[in-house]
């Protein structure tokens, strides 16, 4: 039995070594790109909040990043444009007229992390103008993470030890990209210049 034990040990420990930090864990190292924290999990599926600055929590006071957990979409446009197969974005332009993230091509891997932007919903395209999202519905990505964690309509869904505040999808607009308020369900879009916090899926 304890032969055993060990056996799995060093596998999942080699895995790691081979392949990068495994969904699940508290935190995940992403080297000069900050951490991972805060995991949660909907359906199966591992969501961290990006602490781009560093310091190993959502207080923006970390080395990197100067300081800050946001970051623009522009950043985001150049790390994470490949498809599930880790094909490049060639065929699908963002509102500035480069290849960048859409719902299709948000994957991309940092500091040997497979990673994935997630979309605001995969299940619909998004609609004109700004909207609130309602309760329990068929959602998923960042819009299931505010159903899970909210109280009702218009209510907080933030998960623990995050910002209440604005979340960057992969999701294309007519500026950019869309963004979701956690702390209200409230979804909208704005120019990718502009600078937002970042949930990431690990793959």
């Amino acid at each position: 039995m304890a032969k055993k034990m060990i056996l799995t040990i060093l596998f999942v420990l080699a895995g790691q070594l081979l392949y990068g930090s495994t969904a699940g864990e508290p935190v995940i190292d992403l080297g000069k790109c900050g951490k991972l924290i805060h995991p949660v999990n909907i359906e199966g599926k591992w969501f961290y909040y990006w602490d781009k600055s560093g310091d190993g929590t959502s207080a923006d006071k970390g080395n990197l990043n100067k300081g800050k957990d946001y970051v623009s979409h522009d950043l985001l446009d150049e790390l994470f444009n490949h498809d599930i197969n880790g094909k490049p974005n060639t065929k699908v332009r963002n509102h500035d007229g480069y290849y960048g993230t859409t719902n299709e091509y948000r994957y991309g891997t940092i500091n040997g992390v497979k990673l994935a932007l997630p979309t605001i919903n995969t299940n619909s395209s998004f609609k004109s103008g700004s909207y609130y999202l309602q309760d329990d519905q068929p959602y998923t990505d960042l819009a299931k993470i505010w159903d899970i964690h909210n109280k009702g309509f218009n209510t907080s869904g933030t998960p623990s030890g995050w910002p209440n505040s604005y979340y960057w999808s992969a999701t294309q607009s007519a500026l950019g990209h869309t963004f979701i308020d956690l702390d209200t369900g409230y979804v909208d879009f704005t120019f990718d210049f502009d600078s937002v916090y970042v949930v990431l899926e690990v793959l």
